[in-house]
């Protein structure tokens, strides 16, 4: 469950700034105490650092991504120290080694280093590697070292070029380097240099570099390490079925109905007897927060007298957001749904689970659709490749709006007949925003995609999957449990989902061989993308994007590799969240 004290706790509160009593003149030097989810981190350099301790500074803003303690330390003239005499304040390898006897020694550090060491090595790769070298051996190999490259006057261009060379090379050699590449983000975004191409010419040029450094810093140090064990495995509430399509249909709006709107905490039961063939265990609905008080999530579930620490939907303050879910039902049809912050709540039926239906083929996305290179159709036609499953009879799809000029909403339905009154996915202006939803096949065997703001938004649409009475796999619903989270190490994984990385983790029985459940992107940071596969190659889609500091949620259906086990790849460091809702096998 996506508790608000939660979703806060990547993001540490910092402590005022305290100066340190040795800062001299031309130096700053300041710590934050506070602890963050990442962890401690040690930042120091020359006078170009100096300029990151205006505020909001360097250290604030890492705080403000997860990093803490933070110990800073930047002066006029500092180097690496291999040509300063013993015991020199202005070596880094000796404020390195003073630290550690004072029992700060952080795992990470960040150096902005450079266009004072190249005064005594010149344009000599050798001698500005070495001096690259000396720092890393003062740190010691456990210490992961984060380093800017320089710029420098066009007339010193050699010098800049054989440090940054040296960088390279030595990051070749020692895989606790990791190299950021100021030159090309200072051309990238803009951020102006002064006379002598080193330094920044105003307060707000250093505010921005700084902001560009805590992104980098953060995407090359934040990564997950498997610091535990699987996650309990998820428990059955009712025996595997087959999947039985209906017309999409709207079961419940709290607009339409006098003091509908549930109060923070509040909870609607909805009686789907009548709705959903008789027998049936578990069902499709897509769950829309509708105008939310504050930021907060819905928890769909078969009316349990505890709600599950889950969440099928996650939503910021006064935006629409929904997402898929395929839910158990109580014993007698009901389904409930809670609502962290008050809000009206909209229940949109997809389709139920029954004893003899359609069972589910995964497939490995593939893309029906790009409005971004074939233009924005009034209604998309989608015409789906069913290959052998000619008998199909409904089509799993991720649906990814992006690019819109205003907000709105995307249905997904059967082609030839009329637009139905449910939506799919919900989005912003600007927003890239993915979903997920189980459709009817129509005409042809084809699904149309309706926008209210059609003009106005690109739509991208995949593939993964089909029902058949052929197909495959029987869905087995479970009680809804969380069985990966970063925050606290659930599934093993800890403490954030690091930009570029994949991660495995077990989900679901090893009899499974695919897997529905919701996948939560919590405070990345940075706008990115999150996928869910099977292991083996990753596929060039995503299952959920999310703005810098955003919480979003899609249902993911996918399959596994051996063992029940799950791969999730995060473009960006970021908190990720999966909730099981069930598992597919033959």
């Amino acid at each position: 469950m996506l508790l608000v004290v939660v979703l806060v706790a990547l993001v540490a509160t910092p402590a005022t700034p305290t100066p340190a009593a040795e800062a001299a003149g031309g130096e700053e030097a300041f710590q934050i105490d506070t602890a963050g989810p990442l962890g401690p981190i040690s930042v120091i350099g020359d006078s170009v650092l100096v300029g990151a301790a205006i505020e909001p500074s360097l250290p604030t803003q890492l705080a403000a991504q997860g990093w803490g303690p933070i110990r800073f330390r930047a002066g006029l003239g500092y180097t690496a120290g291999n040509f300063q005499p013993g015991g020199s304040r202005f070596s880094v390898a000796n404020w390195l080694t003073w630290w550690r006897a004072e029992g700060w020694d952080a795992p990470n550090l960040v150096v902005n280093l450079g266009n004072n060491d190249v005064g005594f090595c010149k344009a000599s790769l050798t001698c500005n590697a070495d001096t690259i070298r000396y720092v890393l051996d003062a740190a010691g190999p456990d210490v992961t070292v984060w380093w800017s490259k320089i710029t420098r006057l066009y007339t010193l261009q050699a010098e800049a070029d054989a440090y940054n060379g040296a960088l390279d090379l030595v990051a070749s050699e020692r895989p606790n380097l990791k190299v950021w590449d100021w030159p090309a983000a200072q051309a990238a975004n803009g951020v102006p240099l002064s006379w002598d191409a080193i330094h920044l010419p105003d307060a707000p040029s250093y505010r921005r570099r700084s902001a560009l450094m805590a992104q980098d810093i953060t995407a090359q140090l934040a990564v997950a390490e498997r610091t535990g064990t699987d996650a309990a495995l998820p428990v059955a509430s009712g025996a595997a079925r087959e999947y039985q399509p209906l017309p999409p249909v709207r079961v419940l709006d709290t607009r339409e109905v006098a003091g509908g709107r549930l109060p923070a905490g509040g909870q609607v039961v909805i009686d789907l007897s009548t709705r959903v063939p008789a027998g049936a265990t578990a069902v499709a609905v897509n769950l829309t927060g509708v105008d939310p008080a504050g930021a907060g999530f819905l928890t769909g579930h078969p009316c349990a007298a505890t709600v599950p620490s889950v969440s099928s939907a996650n939503y910021a303050a006064r935006t629409n957001r929904g997402a898929l879910a395929v839910l158990p039902l109580s014993a007698d049809g009901k389904l409930c749904v809670f609502t962290s912050a008050a809000a009206d709540v909209v229940v949109d039926l997809q389709g139920a689970f029954v004893a003899d239906a359609s069972r589910l083929t995964p497939l490995a996305p593939v893309r029906l659709a790009d409005t971004r290179e074939a233009g924005r159709p009034t209604v998309l036609r989608l015409d789906v490749p069913l290959g052998a499953a000619t008998d199909a009879t409904a089509a799993s799809l991720n649906l990814t709006a992006t690019g819109a000029a205003r907000g709105g909403f995307v249905t997904a339905y059967p082609c030839g007949g009329s637009v139905p009154l449910v939506s799919n996915l919900n989005f912003g202006p600007g927003e890239t925003v993915a979903g997920a939803a189980y459709v009817p096949l129509g005409d042809g065997g084809d699904v149309c995609l309706f926008s209210n703001v059609q003009a106005d938004v690109d739509l991208v649409v995949d593939l993964t999957g089909l029902f058949s009475p052929t197909g495959t796999l029987a869905f087995t619903p479970a009680v809804p449990t969380r069985t990966y989270d970063t925050r606290n190490g659930t599934g093993g994984w800890t403490p954030v989902h690091g930009g570029g990385q994949t991660t495995d983790v077990r989900v679901a029985p090893p009899a499974a061989a695919a897997v529905t459940g919701t996948l939560t992107m919590v405070t990345p940071g940075g706008a990115g993308f999150v996928t869910a596969f099977g292991c083996g190659d990753v596929p060039p889609t995503s299952n959920v994007n999310a703005p810098r500091g955003g919480v979003l949620a899609n249902s993911v259906t996918v399959g596994l590799a051996a063992a029940g086990r799950l791969c999730v790849r995060s473009s960006v460091a970021t908190q990720v969240v999966f909730d099981t809702t069930g598992w597919w096998a033959s």
